[in-house]
């Protein structure tokens, strides 16, 4: 009988797999792109949930993980993939935390169509005579192995800004042309998606799970090949032209280490993984590795 152990009485090492495939519980196309461009400088592909014929899943719950946890599970159970699901919204303290979980259907609930324009529409509205505008994007991310984890790994992100009653902007979706990130001098949708992948409430909790999953060993196949750099003056140059690209509103830290592996040359930044895996990947420079 196989109990686990050595010939000699120790312990036999458990091979945890990495992941590779995971599915996005969701079928927003905006998410999607968000997600797919963290993710991909961490060596896992993202997939739609709508390419696999899966149903959005229903969120009937008043709170952010409820409603992540379910549609995760929900993603699994249909796939047999590890499942990857986000809850999130726009939080506006004058409004007492709305529109919250309801933010992608805000404007239904009083009556108008589901779209971005109508959401916005009525949230300008209601601070129409408002003088305090501090909001806040909020997420949380649930990733469940299976159906039936027992322990789903749980990551939050929150990010700061104000409303603007006219919007700016061409990119991003969402409440993203009125959210204004006074750090950054510029709304959400003013961003260019690299910085947006780097700073937002979803790159916040990302970065949590992401380092949850290389604590839980689920990240190691793919980080060992990620992390190669060809040299140190190349990596320093990445690094600069990172700087150059953020144009010192101070989201990538100065500090930094460089500390070798055999061959492999790894960058950690103490705070910027997010910021440096989203820039590497929005600039395409090839043959440098993620920041881990």
């Amino acid at each position: 009988m196989n109990d686990g152990r050595t010939a000699d009485g120790g312990s036999k090492a458990v091979a945890t797999p990495s992941l590779g495939k995971v599915v996005l519980a969701s079928n927003n196309a905006g998410k999607l792109r968000e997600f797919a461009a963290l993710l991909d400088a961490a060596g896992i592909e993202l997939i739609a949930q709508g390419t696999l014929n899966v149903p959005e899943a229903e969120e009937p719950h008043q709170t952010f993980v409820e409603n992540a946890l379910a549609k995760a599970r929900h993603a699994a159970k249909l796939t047999g993939l590890p499942a990857l699901a986000d809850d999130s919204g726009l939080c506006v303290r004058a409004l007492r935390g709305a529109p919250g979980v309801y933010s992608a259907r805000y404007a239904q609930l009083a009556g108008g169509e589901k779209s971005d324009a109508a959401n916005n529409t009525r949230l300008v509205a209601q601070l129409a005579d408002v003088t305090d505008r501090r909001a806040y994007y909020f997420c949380v991310l649930v990733l469940v192995r299976d159906a039936d984890d027992p322990e789903p790994l749980i990551a939050e992100g929150r990010w700061q800004g104000e409303i603007l009653d006219t919007p700016r902007g061409a990119h991003g979706f969402g409440y993203d042309p009125h959210f204004f990130i006074p750090a950054l001098n510029a709304t959400a949708a003013e961003l260019e998606p690299s910085v947006k992948n780097a700073t937002s409430h979803r790159a916040i909790a990302l970065q949590q799970l992401l380092a949850r999953l290389e604590e839980d060993g689920l990240l190691t196949d793919t980080i060992a090949g990620l992390a190669k750099l060809n040299n140190t003056s190349k990596a320093r140059s990445v690094i600069a032209d990172a700087r150059d690209m953020l144009g010192g509103n101070g989201v990538l830290l100065e500090n930094h280490v460089i500390r070798h592996m055999g061959d492999i040359e790894i960058i950690h930044t103490y705070e910027g993984t997010a910021t440096m895996q989203a820039l590497i990947v929005g600039r395409d420079i090839t043959g440098v590795g993620a920041f881990v």
